[in-house]
């Protein structure tokens, strides 16, 4: 297979696994356990494993009972700097001859929550719908954000309706704000379950990626699906 003959090269070799979480949807066949047993003699291959679910990863090489325990070394890769983000932008709108202004690239990374991913997706958008020489306005971008939402819609409202009564409540919540979502006054504000009942919903909304947390912030994953709670 793959991994044997790149162990067998005379030289190095790096091998990029993206979003590398995803395996656990193939437990039945324990794809971890075998990967794990192909690639661990091997001596001339580094892996670099890359996921943006931040929790399943540390569960995969954080528990001991999990193949890759301890298996790399772990880094979290904080947010692009926004300088350079904007430099990216403005310098493709460019080959278009569009004017994309300083205050209008920082509003397209807030509306993205300055995850690459999306604020390509919006870019993308933003392209299509702007003529060569043109000038991008605040207007467009929020026109543009309205056809994202409008595109995925259909699976933001099954994906929302597929939660349990708990989870929903929890993901209403979190377009308000994600500080302290166990404490009493939080719990009180947004009219939420017990504790035990909330700590349920929070593990499956992580687990599925829909929800994450960074120290004691919890977040929607997806900024065009919080946009899209936001109006309901």
């Amino acid at each position: 297979d793959l991994t044997e003959s790149l162990s067998r090269s005379n030289k190095p070799v790096l091998v990029f696994l993206d979003e590398f979480q995803e395996v656990e949807k193939l437990k039945e066949i324990n794809f971890e356990g075998l990967l794990r047993s192909k690639i661990q003699h091997q001596q001339q291959v580094n892996y670099l494993f890359f996921g943006s679910k931040i929790h399943m990863m540390q569960a995969m090489f954080n528990d001991k009972k999990r193949p890759f325990y301890n298996a790399a070394s772990q880094m979290t890769i904080s947010y692009l700097p926004e300088e350079d983000t904007i430099e990216f932008l403005q310098n493709n709108f460019l080959k278009k001859r569009i004017e994309l202004n300083t205050e209008i690239a920082n509003y397209i990374i807030k509306v993205t929550a300055n995850i690459p991913y999306y604020i390509q997706q919006l870019a993308s958008e933003i392209w299509l719908n702007t003529k060569e020489e043109g000038i991008i306005s605040k207007e467009k971008v929020d026109m543009c954000v309205e056809q994202v939402i409008n595109m995925k819609k259909d699976y933001f409202m099954e994906l929302f309706e597929n939660q349990s009564a708990s989870k929903k409540q929890l993901l209403i919540a979190l377009c308000t704000n994600g500080e302290n979502i166990f404490s009493e006054s939080y719990r009180s504000t947004h009219r939420l379950p017990s504790t035990a009942t909330l700590q349920r919903a929070e593990r499956g909304l992580i687990y599925d990626g829909v929800i994450d947390k960074i120290d004691n912030e919890h977040f929607i994953t997806d900024p065009f699906f919080k946009l899209f709670l936001n109006s309901l």
